[in-house]
């Protein structure tokens, strides 16, 4: 008689926990993309030629800015003086905006600064004289006119979490409270009235407690979870055309956390928010939509150990591009950073 290394009803058992294991990714993966290389800028329809890309990181001396057309016809590099947080650039490219903590003798204020890229000029627009301990700000934004700064506020002494809301000019001011127990990175929708933010929900596989995305009112009270799996969400932004959301999902370890591994998706979901269209499973920082809402410019690579890349796709998944004009300069931004 032949040994079999496993009979059929163990067979059977392994096929499921396999299929447990790696078919959700199996379905996930089932969109496979052609990459098309775009070479030079003269190739990309002139209605985009002109979008704006942003690069900021920490440097010995302060903070460094790049900014680049994707004609780069645009190419210009700034530094800031200090050590800031959370930057983010105004839709002209004029300005940007951070958070900073200022040291004096008794305590370390943070604050929300703005500075003028062409001229340098620096003002504080928000922030109060105590300790950062006490009320911290953080994860600022601008609205898609650029008029406004939307940030979050904490109040830690208390544990409660609100949202800023004030003119880029530095006037009205307003703190919105949260109805949610954790709430933070604002994002402001292109009519004005809805926030995406990072709330806490339940994975829906696991029924742990996870970051997931939440939209709240402009009033800042709570309307729906628009997801419910993943460990975590880094990139997400309302698209021109508003009430579409896109967004980056990090999951860690797999199912049943059995596999160290890393898993990231990039979605788009439509205005209800029950239905969702996987993009890419790739790892996704967007940096821009086209005018029109109909391409996502982003940062991306397809596995942590890829080299990254900038990229175009259509809002409806078609028509991938890598921008390989651009390849010279990541590897040359991230050099300090990462060996790929």
């Amino acid at each position: 008689m032949k040994s079999r290394l496993f009979s059929p009803k163990s067979l059977c058992v392994i096929t499921i926990f396999l299929l447990l294991l790696f078919g959700s990714k199996f379905l996930d993966t089932a969109k496979n993309h052609t990459v098309i290389e775009i070479t030079d800028p003269s190739y990309l329809p002139s209605e985009i030629r002109d979008l704006r890309l942003f690069f900021s990181k920490t440097v010995e001396d302060g903070t460094l800015i790049t900014v680049k057309h994707l004609d780069q016809l645009i190419d210009r590099t700034y530094q800031l003086d200090r050590f800031v947080n959370d930057i983010a650039i105004s839709p002209d490219g004029k300005n940007v905006v951070y958070t900073s903590r200022t040291n004096t003798a008794d305590i370390q204020p943070i604050y929300l600064w703005i500075t003028n890229l062409e001229n340098g000029d620096e003002k504080k627009l928000a922030g109060w004289d105590v300790d950062y301990s006490i009320i911290f700000f953080s994860n600022p934004s601008y609205s898609h006119d650029g008029n406004q700064i939307i940030f979050s506020i904490t109040w830690l002494n208390t544990g409660k979490y609100g949202i800023g809301r004030i003119n880029s000019d530095g006037s009205d001011l307003r703190l919105i409270d949260t109805d949610l127990p954790f709430s933070k990175g604002p994002k402001l929708s292109p009519a004005g009235s809805r926030f995406l933010v990072t709330c806490v929900g339940e994975e829906k596989e696991t029924g742990r407690m996870r970051f997931q995305l939440c939209i709240l009112n402009e009033n800042g009270q709570y309307i729906k979870a628009i997801t419910n799996s993943g460990d975590a969400h880094g990139s997400y932004f309302f698209s021109p055309q508003n009430g579409i959301v896109v967004y980056n999902e990090l999951s860690k370890g797999g199912i049943f956390q059995l596999l160290n591994r890393r898993e990231d998706f990039f979605y788009i979901s439509y205005p209800n928010y029950n239905y969702r269209q996987l993009l890419l499973d790739w790892i996704v920082g967007v940096q821009t939509f086209s005018n029109d809402g109909q391409d996502i410019i982003f940062e991306g690579r397809p596995n942590v150990k890829s080299p990254r890349g900038i990229y175009i796709i259509n809002i409806d998944g078609t028509n991938l591009r890598h921008l390989t004009y651009f390849d010279e300069f990541l590897e040359d931004w991230y050099a300090d950073i990462e060996d790929y």
